[in-house]
C-alpha cells in the first residue's frame, strides 16, 4: 500500500525521446490500495467539489465541452464586433509540483475528515522508478499527486481550485449571459486559459496567475501563446506586449489546445484535415497490415 512504482511513458515520440520534459510519470500502485481510494473517495466526494471554470477530470465533463465553450464566447463577441484576447499559459509538470502541505490545507478548511490518512499515506510512502524492467533504490516524495491513482484528479482539482477563485474576483473579462467566464482550466499540463475582451483585462489577468504561480504552479513563459481575435476596428490597432514571469509571450495565430487547433478566423480545417490524415492512415494500415 505504502509502496508505489513510476513508469515513464514518453508525452510526444516526434519530440526529443532523451528529454526528462518529454515524460510524465504514471504511478503503479497495488489493488488493495486503489480500493482503500475508492472507499476514501466514497466518503470525501461530496467535500471535492470545484469551481465551474474547471472541465478537467470531472464527471460528465471532457475536452468538447471546454472547447466549445471558448468557442463561442468568442464568437459571441465577435459578433458584437468586439475583440477577444486569449492567453495559453502551460505549467510545467503540474501534477508532479503539488505542494503537499498546500493540499492537505485545502482539504482540511473543506470539512475532508480523512485528511489525516491521506497526510500518513503521502508522508510515508516510498517510491521506485521502473525503467525498461530495471527498478530504482526506493527514495522518497515529498510533492506531487499520484498519477494513475483513483484519487489524484480529485486533490488536483482541489489545490488549483484556489487559483480559479482568485481570477474569477479580479471581476475582469469576457462574460456570457450574466456570467463572468474570464478563464477556462482543464487539469492537465496545460491547465489555464485566460479571455479577456481588452487587453488590459488580459495583463490583469495575468498579474494573478503569476501571485498564484509564486508559491504553487510553475509556469512556462516558453511554451505559453497569447491570440487575438480581431475585431474590425481593432485591425492595424497597437497591441501592447503580455508577460509572464518577465518573458514576452509570443503572439499565433493558430494554437494546439487538448488536441484540437484553435485559429483566430476560428475556422476548422486544421482539424478536420488532421482527421482526415489520420482515416487515411488507418485505412491503408487495414488494407494492407504491416507483418
Amino acid at each position: 500500500m505504502l509502496s508505489v512504482v513510476l513508469v515513464p511513458v514518453i508525452k510526444d515520440n516526434a519530440d526529443k525521446i532523451a528529454s526528462k520534459d518529454n515524460y510524465h510519470p504514471i504511478a503503479l500502485a497495488s489493488v488493495f490500495s486503489k480500493i482503500i481510494e475508492v472507499i476514501i473517495l466514497g466518503r470525501i466526494e461530496i467535500f471535492l467539489n470545484s469551481n465551474p471554470n474547471q472541465f478537467g477530470l470531472k464527471r460528465k465533463h471532457g475536452t468538447d465541452q471546454c472547447i466549445y465553450v471558448l468557442k463561442e464566447i468568442i464568437d459571441l463577441y465577435r459578433t458584437l464586433n468586439g475583440s477577444v484576447f486569449v492567453c495559453f499559459l502551460d505549467a510545467s509538470k503540474a501534477f508532479d509540483r503539488v505542494n503537499h502541505r498546500t493540499l492537505f490545507k485545502n482539504l482540511s478548511e473543506r470539512g475532508v475528515y480523512t485528511t489525516n490518512i491521506l497526510i500518513y499515506w503521502y508522508h510515508n510512502q516510498t517510491t521506485c522508478i521502473r525503467w525498461c524492467d530495471v527498478l530504482s533504490t526506493k527514495f522518497k516524495v515529498t510533492n506531487g499527486v499520484r498519477q494513475g491513482g483513483i484519487l489524484y484528479p480529485y486533490l488536483f482539482n482541489v489545490y488549483v481550485d484556489e487559483l480559479s477563485e482568485q481570477i474569477k474576483m479580479c471581476n475582469v473579462g469576457c462574460s456570457m449571459n450574466g456570467h463572468l467566464i474570464n478563464h477556462i482550466m482543464y487539469a492537465d499540463d496545460n491547465i489555464l486559459v485566460l479571455i479577456s475582451p481588452s487587453s488590459a483585462g488580459l495583463c490583469q489577468l495575468l498579474h494573478e496567475c503569476e501571485k498564484f504561480g509564486m508559491s504553487h504552479v510553475n509556469y512556462n513563459a516558453n511554451k505559453s501563446a497569447f491570440m487575438i481575435f480581431r475585431s474590425a476596428t481593432l485591425k492595424g490597432c497597437f497591441i501592447p506586449e503580455f508577460k509572464l514571469k518577465g518573458v514576452t509571450l509570443h503572439s499565433v495565430a493558430t494554437y494546439k489546445y487538448l488536441g484540437n487547433y484553435i485559429s483566430d478566423d476560428l475556422s476548422d480545417d486544421d482539424d478536420i484535415n488532421r482527421h482526415a490524415e489520420l482515416y487515411i492512415y488507418c485505412h491503408i494500415l487495414y488494407v494492407f497490415p504491416r507483418g
